[in-house]
């Protein structure tokens, strides 16, 4: 059995500091977004001393024009850090880095079940 997935909060705390620096969002910008008298939560964010709520962590997916899942980073088992990323997404990077998947099906074959995102037809 696999164990419980969990939340890098240092790791995500970076993240979301590189997702802000990418989109020039400063923290003063992010404070007023959020409605914040202060700063302070945002670096405690920032530092990976804590997360943002669900709402506040939505809001932001939002502001940033990203998915929850690039925001935060899993735990890994080895120590390591990796972003969460939904199977199809990890999918579509292999087909795209890969030719549109050809190499990667001739070494591997085509997959059994393809499965659709919600919300996404084809």
């Amino acid at each position: 059995m696999s164990p419980f997935p969990q939340i890098d909060v240092r790791a995500t705390g970076q993240n979301i500091d590189r997702l802000l620096k990418q989109r020039k969002i400063s923290i003063r910008t992010l404070q007023a977004f959020f409605g914040f008298d202060s700063p302070r939560a945002i670096y405690r964010w920032l530092r990976g001393e804590n997360l943002p709520t669900v709402d506040n962590l939505f809001a932001l997916s939002k502001l940033l024009c990203v998915p929850l899942q690039d925001i935060l980073i899993e735990q890994a088992n080895d120590g390591q850090d990796v972003p969460f990323i939904q199977p199809w997404r990890l999918f579509e990077l292999i087909q795209r880095n890969l030719g549109g998947g050809s190499r990667f099906f001739a070494a591997f074959g085509r997959p059994a079940i393809h499965h659709q995102p919600p919300g996404r037809t084809e």
